[in-house]
Parts: structure tokens; sequence; C-alpha cells
């Protein structure tokens, strides 16, 4: 085999089977991601940003951030019946308000100085800034709304006793719901272009002027300005839609949205007969995820993005409190991690400072930042996995000597596990520890003009192999607490030792 000296990695492709795989892809990214340096990093960890439970501990189901026009904000959180605000002299969460019934989901939306919010069973609520508790909206709003958005200066809802009709309020005022007329209120009905028991899941906004309905099988695409009688259908397109409510997310002139199927983009033009829907997620979304998403419900499916590292970050839930996040660079056009979090997520919003939060099932609301090395003091397992590689003669069980790695850390006492599996074994046939060095801090000792820094922080480092096979694979991995690894690159010798027959 040719000597294999990866400088650039692709990120992680599942669609071409572990045996099969070209050699720039890697098949796992655990708990790590693909750098901007093109190393794979372990990731990093999560602390609470705030320090106060909310609600005795109840699971948190959502949560929202108004920004006000004097560049103060108002944090948003909700429980299935009780919504309050954060302040931060306290510090404590002041409830304003608790609904008469529990709800699964609680949505908000933002119209100036106030913020709509509603939990599709009891009336909807309307908190002015500033305010100490919230009063019913409001102007004959429907009473079971479920749903809200606000598109073109008006406020969208659906009720969920109608879940066929999308009403919208008086263009300016989202308290008046009957005025009608072209600056009117009204409502459009959405039965005719529908499948029988489909239902509005979601409403997002699609390059500014489009407002997008989306349903479970289906997408509405409206055409939507400031007079009613304009209001138009752009596109419907029918086996495709969502099953969650956060499961949408505007991206510039593009809309991603997370079907049963796989992760879609509406493109930036209607020009085409038929909507253009590409899927962005080439060489990851396999069955495992496509099974994983199909019949999912609930705010827990989402997907949000991360400018700071330029992604988009995709959480699917895999059990009633464990979920996988998937990591899509749309820099690099590459998935570049797969995480496992210690605590179940229940959904995922940027704050305006940039913030990744999550809220979870223990009332407290959780800040991944790129200091921190545990999730909330607790070990992350990372682990980095190579596709398979053959010999010079698939009929032959041959071995590689030895493996090399370009490895970095900031943290002392780190070791890699270096494992190698031979064939489809399930067990290493080669194992072996390896302590990383460091040197306590890269600007060591030097005299400007006379001496080099006494550490570059980066050694090669060697695992010499035991065992053989027809096709071998490789896994580094780092399951300490607090602790930092990145993986540069690796070599395999340009020549194996030959076997047997």
């Amino acid at each position: 085999m040719a000597n294999n000296i990866f400088t650039k990695f692709k990120g992680i492709n599942r669609l071409a089977d572990i045996a099969n795989m070209p050699n720039d892809y890697l098949y796992d990214i655990y708990n790590g991601y693909l750098s901007k340096e093109n190393a794979i990093k372990k990731r990093f960890g999560y602390e609470k940003k705030y320090a106060t439970q909310f609600d005795s501990g109840a699971s948190i189901i959502n949560f929202f951030e108004a920004l006000w026009d004097d560049g103060s904000k108002t944090v948003y959180i909700a429980s299935g019946t009780k919504v309050a605000i954060y302040d931060s002299g306290t510090p404590e969460w002041d409830t304003i308000h608790t609904f008469a019934s529990a709800s699964t989901f609680i949505d908000f939306a933002q119209y100036g100085d106030q913020v709509i919010f509603c939990n599709g069973v009891n009336d909807p609520q309307l908190h002015a800034k500033g305010g100490a508790s919230s009063s019913n909206l409001g102007g004959t709003a429907p009473s079971k709304m479920k749903l809200v958005r606000i598109h073109e200066n008006r406020a969208w809802a659906i009720d969920a006793d109608d879940p066929y009709a999308v009403y919208y309020s008086v263009l300016g005022d989202i308290e008046d719901w009957t005025t009608s007329g072209d600056d009117g209120a009204g409502y459009l009905n959405l039965q005719a272009y529908v499948s029988k028991g489909d239902a509005v899941k979601a409403i997002d906004t699609f390059a500014s002027s489009y407002l997008v309905f989306f349903m479970k099988n289906h997408t509405i695409t409206y055409n939507i300005g400031t007079v009613a009688s304009n209001f138009a259908i752009a596109q419907i397109n029918v086996n495709t839609g969502v099953n969650s409510p956060k499961a949408t997310l505007p991206f510039g002139n593009d809309l991603y949205y997370l079907d049963e199927d796989s992760p879609k983009s509406f493109q930036s033009s209607l020009a085409a007969a038929d909507l253009d829907i590409n899927d962005f997620t080439k060489g990851l979304m396999g069955e495992y995820y496509r099974e994983m998403i199909s019949g999912q419900s609930g705010a827990r499916v989402c997907i949000e993005k991360y400018l700071r590292k330029s992604w988009i970050v995709i959480h699917i839930p895999i059990t009633a409190t464990t979920g996988e996040i998937l990591i899509w660079d749309y820099m690099f056009n590459a998935w570049v991690g797969r995480w496992r979090i210690n605590d179940q997520l229940n959904c995922m919003f940027i704050n305006s400072d940039d913030e990744l939060l999550f809220t979870s099932s223990d009332g407290y609301v959780y800040k991944f930042d790129e200091s921190k090395r545990t999730d909330d003091g607790e070990t992350i397992d990372f682990t980095m996995v190579t596709p398979m590689y053959w010999g010079t003669d698939p009929a032959s069980y041959e071995r590689y000597p030895f493996i090399e790695f370009v490895a970095e850390t900031e943290t002392n006492s780190t070791n890699v596990e270096v494992s190698a599996y031979y064939d489809f074994e399930d067990e290493a046939g080669s194992y072996e520890e390896i302590d990383l060095d460091y040197s306590g801090s890269f600007w060591d000792e030097a005299l400007w003009d006379v001496s080099y820094w006494s550490s570059s922080g980066k050694n090669v480092y060697r695992s010499y192999l035991t065992g053989r096979g027809k096709a071998t694979r490789f896994s580094f991995r780092n399951n300490q607490a607090d602790k930092d690894v990145e993986i540069k690159m690796f070599q395999l010798p340009q020549s194996i030792t030959e076997g047997y027959e």
C-alpha cells in the first residue's frame, strides 16, 4: 500500500461503508471536531449559563431572548406550565405567567417592545418590556395558539383546534385579529392543498419575503407582502416537511430544515417551476440517522447556527434522555463532528453574544465554552476512527509494523489510546496507551533574537502494532477528565510485512 499521509481531512463519511471509504475521510469523530487548522480536536465542554435553577428543577422546554431598541435584552424561559424572565441582579428567575394546563411546547415571538408566548392549550399571552407579569393577548386572537411568528409587520399563528388554518393579525397591530381589508386580519386555508391528517408543525421565513408553512409531509410557501389580497402561493412540495417546531433555520437567503429523510435546504430562488430542494448533507445521512429522525416529534429535534465556528448544529434525540449533536461546517462543506453530551438536551439556542446554549431536564441552561474541558464536571470521551486500509494483496494477511501521528495537548498527564482492528473484528488486535508531552507553556524560555522557543508543543509519536489482517482500521481515543487532545496528522509506513496466504 502507498504511504498514507493525511494532511487534509474531509470530515465524516457514513454513506460509504467503512471498508470502502476514501482515505481522506474519517469513519467517526466522536466528541471531537475538524478544526479550521485541519486537525481533529477533542470537543470543548459546557457549564451552567445561569447558576440559579428554574422551577425547582423542572424540564425546560424552550428559551427565548428579546432584544430591545435601547440595546438591553430580556431572557425568557419556559417549563410545561411556567414562563419566567431572568433577573441578573438577584439573580433568580421571576415567573411572569403560569398556564392553567401543561404543554409540551411553549412558543415565543417578539414584536417591538412586546413578546407573545403561547402553549396551544390556554389563552396566548403578551408581555411588555419591564413588566412583572403578562396579560391575555387581545383582539380575539386564536384562543389555543400553538405557534406564532412575526412576518411583514403582522403576527401569524396556528390554532391547535384548526391545523389547516393560518391566522394573521391586522398590519401593524398584533392585538387586532378581526378587522378586515387589505391592511386587516384574516386566515389562509391550507386544507385544499394537503392530505387529510397532516397539520402545520412549524412556520419560518425564506428569502425575506416568503413564509413557509411546514407540515410533516408538505411544505407550502407563500409570497407575503403588506397587502392581504396579494398573498399568493409560490410553491407546494409533497413528501417533505418537519415534525418539530424547532426544526427550521433561516440562514442568509436560505432556509434549512430537518425532515424525516434528512436535513434539507430551500434554495434562494423560486424561478424554476419546482422549488429546488437539495440535500446539503452528502456524506453522513445514511439509514442510521434517517431512522432516528423518522417519527421524531417535539422541540428536542432542533437545528441552530453557530457563526463563531461556521457550523450548522443539529440535535436528534435517540432516547428520552439522550441524543446526538451533528455538526455541519458550511465553510468546509463537511460533516466535522458527532457529539454526545452528559445531560438531556431539550432545545438549542444562539444568544446575542453568539453563545451556543441548550436547556435540559434539570432546570438549568447550559453554555458550550471553548475553555471548558468537561461537561459541567463530567468526563468527555473522545474517539477518532479511520476507514479500513487494505494491504497490497487482498488475499493475504499482512500487518503494518507501526503507525505514526502528530499530536498536541495543552494539559499535562494526557494520553492517547491507539488501537488497531483487523478485518471486521470487534476487539482490538493491537493496543497502546501513549503519553503526550507537555512543556507547561509554549511561550516558555527564550531570549529575543538569541534562541528559539524551547517547545513547539507538537511531537511525532509512534505506536508499534501487533496482529495482522487483510484490512486494518485504527482508533485514537482519550477518555480522561479535563484533558485536551488534538491530532494533527497520522501516517503508515510505505511497506507492510507480508503474512500468510
